[in-house]
């Protein structure tokens, strides 16, 4: 199977290596100095905080201040460091992006996002964008701040040319909701010229401003870290033969997951089956009102701790989801898909 002459996060990795070429050592130290020779400590969710990465490129440049490029830059080093190790890619089928865009509800305990399945990693998926500008994936990782202590789920999106726009959720709030509203009225505050410059920006329905990109963003990462997400190897690893003792950054590297699309096919057989072209309204007897129309109730989110209340460590929060069904069938209230394949065990048949 051929592959992608330039793939985007790929090539991303390889310009921020060759700009500043000792950035994945140093963080690596970094990573392995947690809590020692002087080192604050930080959770071992995060790999190494931003401020390390802005250490990288303080050493690197010998500037003294920190200004928008470098922070640019260290963004890129904070969530390429861990990426690189494992590269691991999560492809969304489009009909199933569509699906979870159309959910709103964020009432989830934002503790779930600490729950991400590595350090870092990469969601293709389309439909995400800001400003008119289109993103071919964002670059997911969470961030321990040394000197506050807050916790964030830390995004970079990245464009097909290479350009990335770095973004931050504090999850230190009850739930994603709160922390969500929390993190647009803080852009609100800090930037306002910029954060109204993302408020419905066009009629374009693709352009999005920033609450709908946050929001389409978090709805994929909460698929993704729902026990009953349908997740499986991608078929083209079948002919990748990856090999993780060295790390060289090759395309050979990349480990990719097909994220719905079951789910997606699923989708897709529903609306043709639905479509004009197979509507049964000429058949029906003159007098007859049509049948309602059938529709899809969108899918929602379910979550609930298992372990004892008396042993918080051991408690752990468990997200589901719940499919969309199809209202105004024979079948009523029948979800649109049956098969759900559990994350875990797609790992260990990969």
């Amino acid at each position: 199977m051929s592959k992608p002459t330039i793939y985007p996060p790929l090539s991303l990795l390889k310009r921020v290596g060759a700009a500043f070429p000792e950035a994945w050592e140093q963080m690596e130290d970094f990573h392995q100095s947690n809590g020692e020779n002087g080192l604050p400590r930080w959770e071992p969710w995060c790999y190494a905080p931003i401020a390390a990465a802005l250490a990288v490129v303080q050493s690197k440049s010998g500037a003294p201040n920190i200004d928008m490029d470098a922070i640019a830059s260290a963004q890129r080093i904070a969530a390429l460091a861990p990426w690189r190790i494992s590269k691991e890619v999560y492809l969304i089928d489009p009909d199933l992006a569509q699906l979870l865009y159309e959910q709103d509800d964020l009432a989830i305990p934002s503790d779930i996002l600490l729950q991400l399945p590595y350090q870092a990693f990469y969601i293709q998926v389309p439909g995400l964008s800001l400003g008119g500008d289109q993103y071919h994936g964002v670059f997911v990782h969470l961030e321990h701040d040394i000197n506050s202590g807050d916790r964030e789920l830390r995004l970079l999106y990245l464009k097909p040319d290479g350009a990335t726009m770095g973004f931050q959720i504090h999850i230190d709030s009850a739930d994603i909701s709160e922390s969500l509203q929390r993190t647009l009225y803080e852009s609100e505050q800090n930037n306002p010229d910029l954060y109204d410059a993302f408020r419905h920006v066009s009629d374009d329905p693709f352009a999005g401003d920033l609450h709908s990109l946050l929001l389409r963003t978090l709805q994929i990462i909460l698929y993704i870290c729902a026990e009953n997400a349908e997740i499986a190897p991608n078929s083209e690893q079948a002919f990748i033969t990856r090999c993780t003792s060295t790390i060289k950054d090759r395309y050979a590297e990349i480990r990719k997951w097909d994220v719905g699309f079951r789910i997606g096919a699923a989708i897709r057989k529903y609306n043709r089956r639905d479509s004009p072209e197979e509507s049964d309204d000429q058949d029906r007897p003159a007098g007859k009102h049509a049948s309602p129309r059938p529709h899809m109730r969108r899918g929602h989110w379910h979550h609930y701790w298992v372990g004892s209340r008396s042993d918080p460590e051991s408690r752990k929060l468990i997200l589901k989801w719940t499919p969309p069904t199809i209202v105004g069938t024979q079948q009523e209230n029948a979800p649109i898909v049956y098969h759900i394949k559990n994350l875990e065990d797609s790992n260990e048949k990969s």
